[in-house]
């Protein structure tokens, strides 16, 4: 495991990690999308981090989180900012690479890709262009307040709106009700259509 790996255990944790994106047991989809940074910190520690591994140094990580941490804190917003220019323009680079390489992937290599990730334990690869979960007549209902401007909606609290238009929803006469039940199975039988020849594209 390289130093920059290791030292990202210390740090945040991402969905996708390098090894994720780049597994070594397999030939991933993903083997050409750079790894993304977590923040210009990263990009300053990447670049100083060098001669320790150039000398081939056993150092502890809590140790060099607090030279480096202390280094980077001591430096004049001015030199941050190069960093954050950097590190900006690799989120683009990878957010821009990622996106060409999910494109381009049929459903094919998706199911292989994801069959090979479940084996390994690794996180599973979303094809953009598979057809989304649909709405259940509750979530039909939230879209009927929220175009109504009902009051409910108004609440900054989105916990609070749940609850508020769960309440709501059970005092609907079961007219109003099959409304939104008629909205939800149609969304379903369209959703399972748009899944079966989707499917079809694994043959």
């Amino acid at each position: 495991m390289s130093f920059i790996k290791a030292f990202g255990s210390l740090t945040i944790k991402r969905s996708f990690t390098a090894k994720s994106l780049h597994p070594k047991r397999f030939t991933s989809i993903l083997d050409s999308v750079p790894t993304k940074p977590r923040n210009p910190w990263q990009i300053f520690l990447r670049e100083n981090i060098k001669g320790y591994k150039e000398r081939g140094e056993k150092v502890d990580l809590k140790s060099v989180a607090k030279i480096f941490g202390d280094k980077w804190r001591a430096l004049p917003d001015s030199e941050k900012e190069k960093y954050a220019t950097t590190y900006k323009k690799e989120v683009a680079l990878h957010k821009a690479k990622l996106e060409e390489v999910l494109s381009n992937t049929t459903p094919k290599q998706f199911k292989t890709e994801n069959a090979l990730r479940k084996k390994y334990d690794l996180e599973l690869v979303k094809d953009p262009r598979q057809p989304k979960r649909p709405k259940n007549n509750f979530l039909f209902y939230l879209d009927h307040l929220r175009s109504t401007n009902d009051p409910i909606m108004s609440s900054v609290d989105v916990k609070t709106q749940l609850s508020e238009a769960a309440k709501k929803y059970k005092t609907l006469d079961a007219t109003e009700a099959q409304i939104y039940v008629e909205k939800a199975k149609a969304a379903s039988e369209q959703y399972n259509r748009d899944m079966d020849a989707y499917k079809q594209q694994y043959i």
